[in-house]
């Protein structure tokens, strides 16, 4: 059983039988997802009896979507392969414009990652806006897979949206020296300082065993640097006497919305207790993000050139 802020999804029960038969007989509903046409009531009726058993079986992924106990949709496998599923997902017409798909799909894709699948993907015809919307608000981006299939008569275009599971760790620089240039051009095009600067300090961080400054970075399946951070000395601040200062922080764009920021932060707090600091610092203009986290606003702290930050304080993790 999943839940959301406002819906469950779990699997179904002998009381939603004439809930889910109004949902596969909806006239809308059957214009963009394909369901047999039913002779009889009885014929839905086993098609319904059909799905909750699946809903029960550990070979498929079939679910109800529910509000208020009410079976409002469903969300079930079209096609396994291997660590990818591709899945279809309907809301009755009569929920619609409340965002319940967008809450729902996104579940059921954290869901699906949880259980071990490395890809999810999902197809919709492509003058479905309203589906299309709700696979990128989800983060699922557009493939170059398409094909056509008859419905209603209709030669209909489908379009794939994909989505792979987030994956990424987090590496000290001065244990992996190797990743030292590319950490070097990465910050630097990434704060605007210059280059030197960077490879002054990171070489710092190779030579100096136990010591700061300390740098780290988050990487791709790929390889790719998607975000860092340093642990440095002092951050161009008044306040010598707090240390270490944690600087530099940044994900890229296309990681965010994973809480990568996040990990980056208790990562070098957990580095900071490894180095026998008790307290981690930084200097910010931002008056919200860090709090999130676990940070707390300490005190004030002027800069060289006469400009005012926030200083935020967290204690070092053990």
């Amino acid at each position: 059983m999943l839940k959301t802020e406002r819906l469950t999804i779990k699997p179904y029960i002998d009381a939603d039988q004439e809930d889910m038969i109004s949902i596969l007989t909806n006239s809308m509903v059957r214009k963009t997802f394909i369901i047999p046409d039913f002779e009889s009531h009885e014929k839905a009726v086993c098609m319904f009896k059909k799905l909750m058993a699946c809903s029960y079986s550990e070979d498929h992924y079939e679910k109800g979507i529910y509000r208020e106990d009410k079976l409002i949709g469903f969300v079930n496998d079209v096609k396994v392969d291997k660590d990818s599923i591709e899945i279809g997902y309907v809301i009755h017409p009569d929920y619609h414009n409340q965002g319940y798909a967008t809450e729902a799909l996104k579940a059921v894709i954290s869901d699906l990652f949880n259980k071990g699948f490395s890809q999810v993907t999902a197809a919709t015809f492509d003058y479905n806006t309203a589906s299309r919307r709700v696979m990128e608000k989800c983060g699922m981006k557009l493939t170059d897979k398409a094909g056509t299939i008859m419905h209603n008569g209709v030669l209909n275009r489908c379009v794939y949206y994909s989505l792979n599971k987030f994956s990424f760790k987090i590496i000290s620089v001065s244990e992996n020296p190797y990743y030292s240039e590319k950490a070097v051009d990465w910050f630097s095009s990434k704060w605007g300082i210059e280059r030197k600067e960077y490879e002054e300090s990171i070489s710092d961080c190779i030579t100096r065993i136990n010591k700061l400054p300390k740098w780290y970075l988050a990487l791709d399946a790929e390889d790719n640097i998607i975000g860092g951070c340093g642990l440095i000395q002092n951050d161009f601040v008044d306040r010598t006497d707090l240390y270490p200062y944690l600087c530099a922080l940044f994900v890229e764009k296309q990681a965010r919305g994973h809480s990568l920021g996040g990990k980056l932060l208790n990562y070098a707090r957990t580095e900071a207790a490894k180095m026998g600091f008790d307290m981690v610092y930084l200097c910010t203009d931002h008056t919200s993000y860090y709090e999130r986290y676990g940070w707390e606003y300490h005190t004030q702290g002027h800069h060289h050139d006469g400009s005012i930050s926030r200083i935020y304080r967290a204690a070092s993790i053990v």
